[in-house]
């Protein structure tokens, strides 16, 4: 599993609007803008499945413990 912290995650986002504005400027073409872009979209892809597998475990670890899934839940 990857380490990606915030600031990587932030940097990404960044990074994709920069890629917008740049093609809408006209100093990036939109092929050059799809080949970057895909690097990015691929890590933010990755920090949203490490997320859903964290929830996930989390879900599983209550539940096996016996405890309830939401908060103040008896």
């Amino acid at each position: 599993m990857a380490v990606l912290t915030p600031e990587m995650i932030e940097r990404a986002e960044r990074s994709l609007t920069d890629l917008s504005d740049a093609v809408d400027s006209g100093r990036l073409s939109v092929r050059d803008a799809l080949i970057a872009e895909q690097a990015l979209i691929e890590l933010l892809q990755t920090n949203l499945s490490e997320r859903l597998e964290l929830c996930l475990a989390s879900v599983r670890l209550a539940r096996a413990l016996g405890r309830p899934l939401e908060a103040g839940a008896q």
